[in-house]
């Protein structure tokens, strides 16, 4: 017996499959890639469950999965509309009430809601190497199918705690789970499962965990554990302040009541702010790594060379052998060669100095570095990072599937590969610097590029953790708009009458880690006023840079920009104020400060959107977290927006546009407002 889904184009087999062995049933979750356990899948299982416990015939039932794991939770998407019935809940209490005994046979991958199915069975069989985690609290969520009702029962406050807050994965094997497991098989778990779901049934009789009590053992030292994890708590208002709230009620409430309670808790955890966001950057990065369709498989990256000087590439020489990849360098010369790997060998020991790093481990990364000079060493790379400072060479020797990339906003891809006589087109990447810290990369992505390139570089980018763009603009151009809409913000509100520590200030309230008068500071004031570009006719902001510079304050490498610096550290200076307009005039008092530099973000983002220039808005999010330390848990700049509304903002745009051309609404802005839409539809906010 099969479930079916059924879509516009007919049915799609194989959701779950029942296989009857004489008196038992052995049903198995078998939806393609991984099992995930989606409203169709959901509502399967109910029915595949139910007809095993309603036929005369079948005494006891099996639970597993097909494929890699048994089940790694539902799809995070359903959390921003309607949950569809049957609810995880429903399902767990259908397994646990079953008046036949249901065994879990587990391996793989056995998380979140999955792992709740497994609680609410009455034995479990695991593989060893069986993965269990509980990832709720890494989008600020509790569980919403029973885990703080039925981990408690078993292991205990302190244990179970563990798990719900930490949410991180446990091997079968791990001696925390124990007391969840009835046996551990080092081959596949079925045959076990159903020996031990046969032997319950004609036992007559098993135990349900919501009649367990081993975990209530010590009330005592229970209260302690809840007592003790409290004070780490920094917000009563978090999923941890939840989460002990829920395992607090696993031993002070009846079992359904605590359930009940979970449920509450879960569901107004949906709608709050932190969980929004949460989930919006999860599937901002999981949008953004997906790469294009490709005629042909994608290449694997196994052996990456970076081609040419210390400067440019250095980073991203330690973020490759940090992620266990071989690492060719092709310097110039034998000298640069040389200065490149001692600079390699000092970074690696200010790490282990640091204690990030022990012997063993500094070992290896370096044994992933290879650092030859000659092009030779080009001849076994499948992914090749280029920053365009050797001169020559290539013309032959590479593999036919190479991936050749250029790095940098400057060059010119196609007198490269002319240069160096590639049979291929090279791919224009620009990488967030420093690469360590600021996790993007943009890559210019057009009809002559080979696709199978593209998603084999975006493989390996995402390998590394480096989120990719995929952009119709030169590279770079993205963080090009969003730097200097904030840069411009900035000097806006100064030429407005705010000081460069309100500024900052603002911005960190914003959501920001780094306000944009010290970016500015650090990257240098006339590097800044190049970017900017010509000044609109009568922009004040710029107008103020060009004094401040002219005064000799040129950032932090001199001592003095919008700061003064002493031992590296910023401090304001009144030698400033001579240069500033003096007090902040009525627009600032109309207008806070943080909304200001939200709306200039929004107007650029509009900008790009309208362009073309990225696939989805919620790319911009993604890369003002990643790459401009965007606070995370509030999801990004758009979000904000939308969940702010975009009207209310968009006033204040009118107001400030009067003042300096970076607030000007946009006409995608006044579209959306129009229409009553904000970047991400109607439905936030």
């Amino acid at each position: 017996m099969r479930a079916t889904d059924v879509c516009e184009g007919g049915p799609v087999p194989d959701l779950v499959e029942t296989e009857r062995r004489d008196a038992l049933a052995l049903i198995r979750l078998t939806r393609p890639p991984a099992n995930v356990l989606t409203p169709a899948l959901r509502l399967a299982l109910n029915a595949e469950l139910s007809a095993a416990q309603d036929a005369p015939e079948i005494r006891a039932i099996v639970l597993t999965g097909a494929g890699p794991g048994f089940c790694p939770g539902v799809d995070v998407s359903e959390y921003d509309g309607v949950l569809a019935d049957p609810w995880v809940d429903a399902l767990c209490t259908r397994i646990e009430m079953s008046s036949k005994p249901v065994v879990a046979a587990l391996h793989g991958a056995v998380m979140g809601a999955g792992f709740e199915l497994a609680l609410a069975a009455h034995a479990r069989v695991a593989h060893n190497r069986t993965r269990f985690a509980m990832p709720d609290i890494k989008l600020n969520m509790i569980p919403g199918g029973g885990a703080t009702q039925r981990l408690p029962r078993l292991l205990g406050a302190q244990a179970a705690l563990e798990l719900l807050l930490s949410g991180q994965t446990l091997f079968a094997s791990d001696i925390r789970l124990n007391r969840l497991m009835a046996q551990l098989t080092e081959g596949a778990p079925v045959e076990a499962a159903c020996q031990l779901a046969m032997r319950l049934a004609d036992g007559g009789g098993w135990r349900r965990v919501r009649d367990e009590t081993r975990g209530f053992g010590d009330p005592e030292g229970y209260q302690s554990a809840l007592s003790s994890l409290r004070r780490q708590i920094t917000s009563e208002q978090s999923a941890a302040a939840d989460m002990l709230r829920c395992v607090e009620a696993a031993q002070l409430l009846p079992f359904e009541q605590g359930l009940q309670f979970e449920q509450s808790l879960f569901r107004d955890r949906l709608m709050a702010p932190d969980a929004r966001a949460a989930r919006h950057i999860l599937m901002a990065e999981r949008y953004a790594a997906l790469p294009p369709k490709s005629p042909r498989s994608v290449t694997a990256i196994r052996q990456v060379a970076l081609y040419g000087s210390r400067d440019r590439l250095g980073e991203l020489a330690l973020t490759f052998i940090a992620h266990d990849v071989q690492v060719a360098i092709v310097t110039a010369g034998p000298a640069e060669a040389a200065a490149f790997d001692a600079w390699v060998a000092r970074r690696l020991q200010n790490q282990m100095k640091a204690g990030e790093l022990n012997d063993e481990e500094h070992r290896q990364r370096m044994a992933r570095l290879d650092t030859r000079t000659g092009p030779g060493a080009l001849a076994q790379a499948d992914l090749i990072f280029d920053d365009g400072s050797v001169p020559g060479t290539p013309q032959s020797g590479l593999q036919p599937h190479a991936i050749w990339v250029l790095l940098g906003r400057d060059h010119r891809p196609d007198a490269r590969r002319a240069q160096l006589a590639l049979s291929k087109p090279v791919l224009p990447v620009h990488l967030w610097q420093p690469v360590i810290a600021r996790a993007v990369a943009e890559v210019t992505f057009s009809a002559q590029q080979d696709m199978a390139d593209v998603a084999g570089l975006m493989a390996a980018m995402n390998r590394i953790g480096i989120s990719v763009l995929l952009t119709k603009a030169r590279a770079g151009e993205i963080e090009h708009r969003l730097s200097g809409a904030l840069f411009r913000a900035g000097l806006g509100l100064m030429a407005l009458g705010a000081r460069p520590d309100d500024v900052d200030a603002a911005a960190r309230r914003m959501g920001l880690a780094t306000g944009p008068c010290e970016m500015m500071d650090r990257a240098g004031l006339p590097k800044i006023r190049a970017q900017l570009g010509a000044g609109a006719e009568g922009d004040a902001g710029i107008h103020l840079l060009e004094r401040v510079i002219g005064a000799g304050r040129t950032g932090q490498s001199t001592g003095q920009g919008f700061y003064a610096y002493r031992g590296g550290q910023a401090s304001a200076d009144p030698l400033l104020d001579r240069l500033l307009p003096g007090d902040a005039g009525a627009a600032l008092s109309a207008v806070p400060p943080e909304q200001a530099l939200l709306a200039a973000l929004a107007n650029a983002a509009a900008e790009i959107m309208a362009a073309g220039l990225l696939r989805r808005a919620s790319e911009i999010d993604l890369a003002m977290v990643n790459g401009m330390g965007f606070d995370r848990a509030r999801g990004g700049p758009l979000l904000q927006v939308d969940l702010g509304g975009l009207f209310s903002l968009y006033k204040d745009m009118r107001a400030l546009g009067q003042r300096a051309p970076v607030w000007v609404p946009h006409a995608r802005i006044e579209t959306m407002v129009k229409n009553g839409d904000g970047f991400f539809g109607r439905s936030i906010g």
